[in-house]
């Protein structure tokens, strides 16, 4: 059986994404904090993008579920 859900998980992604750029700036340094805020920017942007085709309006994504196959697909939006 395939059935589809759609969650909305507002936070989610932009915690998400915060926590990945953090950890890529792990042992990076800066010349100072508006090169830091630059970059973080400029990195977020960039992985904001990344993942439209998939999350809608930043918090809603849909899978899709395959009991049969046992299996669970992000859907594009």
């Amino acid at each position: 059986m395939k059935f589809k859900i759609t969650i909305k998980a507002p936070d989610d992604f932009y915690d998400g994404i915060g926590e990945a750029i953090e950890e890529s700036f792990k042992g990076t340094t800066f010349f100072n904090n508006e090169e830091a805020e630059s970059a973080w920017d400029a990195r977020r942007k960039s992985l904001n993008d990344a993942i439209k085709p998939w999350v809608k309006y930043g918090e809603y994504v849909t899978i899709e579920f395959d009991t049969v196959a046992k299996t669970a697909t992000v859907l594009p939006r």
